[in-house]
């Protein structure tokens, strides 16, 4: 990411039969398109069935176009167990340029026991490369149960 740049043109030296008005200076300013943009999720909550296989998680950025982006991906138990419904995941997700959206999957353990709905805590943090995180930095994934 870098900031906006600016430089200045200068009119001079005209021609014959030619003359300047009053201003012969402008700046020309090149906005920072760059940005590493908001990143969230796409969704306040999911939804997918214990007989999985996995559960697709939908990570958005707006906003910005630079490459070197990326944001820090973590589950955690809320009423399901890593290990016995779920796949604990815990990773990196990284953006390049001009890409909008990554999708995680967090795999479900049918352990065809009759259970009802559990869930899994979804956070993002720790954005890097000029990205920030949006209102949607958590999120909830509801494993339904038979």
């Amino acid at each position: 990411m870098e900031a906006d740049e600016s430089f200045s043109v200068n009119l001079t030296s005209p021609s014959s039969n030619v003359s300047l008005g009053g201003n012969t200076e402008a700046v020309v300013t090149i906005l920072d398109n760059d940005l590493g943009g908001i990143i969230q999720f796409s969704a306040g909550a999911y939804t997918n069935t214990e007989a999985g296989p996995a559960a697709s998680i939908i990570v958005t950025r707006t906003g910005g176009a630079a490459s070197g982006v990326s944001v820090r991906f973590e589950t955690q138990d809320g009423t399901a167990t890593a290990g016995a419904d779920y796949t604990a995941v815990s990773s990196t997700i990284n953006f390049a340029a001009n890409e909008v959206t990554k999708t995680v999957l967090i795999p479900i353990v049918n352990d065809n026991f009759v259970e009802g709905n559990e869930t899994v805590n979804l956070s993002l943090s720790a954005p890097i490369g000029g990205a920030t995180l949006g209102t949607r930095s958590t999120s909830v994934l509801t494993i339904t149960g038979r």
